[in-house]
């Protein structure tokens, strides 16, 4: 992804997903002093120029909504959620010389103060190439070692030596790195890779979205008994509570989703950002 006006000289900022024809996914930071008119996002059939972005400066990512439709040969991606353990990759490189990052996933479920200062829950990455910085990769998608069309986390922040150089210069970097989970991000702008539609859920999504939550009990009300038991619909139910603000509900509609199908990655993020921990 490269930076600056039209026409002008632009510079390499980092990597993004494209997670839709017109959707990508980065971290904020790259694209945070930038307008959308000067972030320009390199496609594999040539270059997409974004008309907006969604942020979440909090969880350092951000939603690009591109001016023109991604090439449809795009692979589709889903959406999962590791365990400790998995490996992992990363595809895009800041410069054809630079490597493919790869390695295991150490913690599910780290919780950091953040480069913006915010308590968050992230995914800590152990790397295997040793480059000291690594800048440049930031916004990748973090990718299955052994499914790379499953994306289990957006690429954030490295982590410094704690040893001090001794002729003043800025720390390298360890052999540690931090992603937000996918689950979380794809959550937080409400997208739904690798999900499937139904027509009375799409309802209950835009009446939350919309803030008729009244509405949207009612819809869920009205499934048959038999879709009342699913993860969906109980995700949906915890989605409403956590609009309300009713924490404890949201959690025990979620541990009942989770109940039915333990890996259920919607939930799991639901779950997640309803107990963040507060800011310090």
């Amino acid at each position: 992804m490269w930076l600056g006006a039209p026409g002008r000289p632009r510079r390499y900022a980092g990597a993004a997903v494209l997670v839709a024809d017109r959707l990508a996914l980065t971290a904020d930071h790259v694209v945070r002093t930038a307008a959308p008119a000067d972030v320009a996002l390199e496609t594999p059939t040539g270059t997409a120029t974004v008309r907006g972005v969604d942020r979440d400066g909090s969880l350092d990512v951000a939603l690009l909504h591109l001016a023109e439709a991604a090439p449809a040969t795009a692979p589709t991606i889903r959406v999962a959620a590791p365990a400790a353990g998995t490996q992992w990759t990363v595809t895009t490189r800041p410069a054809p010389g630079d490597p493919r990052l790869t390695g295991v996933v150490t913690a599910v479920d780290q919780v950091i103060e953040n480069s913006r200062g915010t308590t968050v829950t992230v995914l800590q990455l152990r790397v295997d190439q040793t480059l000291e910085d690594y800048s440049g990769y930031s916004g990748s998608a973090v990718r299955s070692g052994t499914a790379p069309q499953s994306v289990v986390g957006v690429l954030v922040e490295q982590v410094r030596s704690r040893l001090r150089r001794g002729d003043g210069q800025p720390r390298p970097a360890s052999n540690v790195l931090y992603a937000v989970p996918a689950t979380v991000v794809f959550d937080r702008f409400d997208l739904t890779a690798g999900i499937s539609h139904d027509a009375a859920l799409d309802r209950v999504r835009a009446f939350v979205a919309g803030g008729a939550l009244d509405d949207a009990d009612r819809e869920l009300a009205g499934l048959p008994a038999a879709r009342r038991g699913t993860p969906e619909y109980w995700y949906w139910r915890a989605r409403v509570a956590a609009a309300r603000g009713n924490v404890a509900v949201a959690v025990g509609y979620a541990d009942r989703a989770l109940a039915a199908d333990p890996r259920h990655a919607r939930t799991i993020a639901l779950k997640i950002r309803v107990r963040r921990p507060p800011c310090r």
